[in-house]
């Protein structure tokens, strides 16, 4: 057998031992799977048929559809959490790291790599494993530039916690002006529902002159259908009793901002909400809305 021969027959016997390997995968027909593709879309249902080229799912819908094999990226069971009160799959929020402004304690999975288009400019996040993101976030004249890390880890099953930080830059317009922000979150819920609390000291220099406040988050989200998932972000700077401060340094003030996501795909959703500044003695609603889309790259 010369050597090309050879390199056919190797490559045959391992396509055969994989058909065969997959071949032993237990598959009940009777539960309920999600089958997320390369492109992040997922299909839900009862997989009837599977074998080494293609996978035949029944959706809820009552569709069934027929899906090679090389485009499906993961096959994971649903679990009771994934269903309603009254039986209707729902699933996880794809965009479930995300809130209006803030991230949570969350994992982004490997893959799940998303951007999120605001009115100001982007902001996109990238999963480098499946407990450690980063990204980065400007606005169109590309100042300031932002750049984020995030490392997860979970507690139990439905507490989460993230370190991370934000470190800025005003970039070529005002190359002396910059901030970081580290903190710390702790998440308590699952990608369907959840709360958040989280923490941070941002620091913020000019010219020399540095500043810095702590700061407090409370967030959450709930997925209300498979389509809508309520959202509530919030964002307060805290007073601070130093005396080297101005005096609208020593009063808190923030804003809180509940809204609704809508998701057109499983890849795609748009999200709408209403802010109120907090001015340290009162709430001020804001007669704009707050609009965002989001899309998994």
């Amino acid at each position: 057998m010369n050597y090309k021969n050879f390199k056919t027959a190797i490559f045959l016997f391992f396509l055969f031992c994989s058909g065969f390997i997959f071949s032993q995968q237990k598959i009940d027909s009777t539960k309920i799977y999600v089958l997320t593709q390369n492109d992040g879309s997922e299909f839900t249902g009862k997989i009837l048929k599977s074998d080494e080229r293609e996978i035949t799912i029944l959706l809820m819908d009552g569709r069934k559809i027929i899906i090679p094999q090389y485009v499906i990226k993961t096959i994971t069971p649903a679990n009771s959490n994934d269903f309603n009160a009254i039986g209707q799959f729902i699933g996880e929020e794809n965009f479930r790291t995300r809130y209006f402004l803030t991230t949570n304690g969350l994992p982004l999975k490997k893959g799940q790599n998303y951007v999120q288009w605001t009115l100001l400019g982007p902001d996109l996040q990238f999963s480098i494993t499946d407990r450690l993101g980063a990204g980065v976030m400007t606005s169109w004249i590309g100042m300031p530039i932002i750049g984020t890390v995030k490392y997860t880890g979970n507690i139990s099953k439905n507490v989460n916690y993230a370190v991370g930080a934000l470190v800025g830059s005003g970039t070529y317009i005002a190359p002396s002006f910059g901030g970081a922000l580290p903190f710390g979150a702790i998440t308590f819920g699952d990608g369907r529902s959840n709360l958040n609390f989280s923490a941070g000291y941002g620091a913020i220099w000019n010219n020399g002159n540095v500043n810095g406040r702590p700061l407090l988050s409370i967030a959450g989200m709930t997925k209300v259908g498979k389509r809508v998932t309520l959202v509530l972000d919030s964002f307060f700077l805290l007073a601070s009793s130093s005396s080297t401060y101005s005096n609208n340094q020593n009063s808190t003030f923030g804003f809180i901002l509940p809204g609704v996501r809508i998701h057109s795909k499983d890849t795609k959703a748009f999200q709408l909400g209403f802010a109120s500044f907090y001015t340290g003695e009162r709430f001020i609603p804001i007669p704009f809305p707050v609009v965002q889309w989001f899309r998994i790259l």
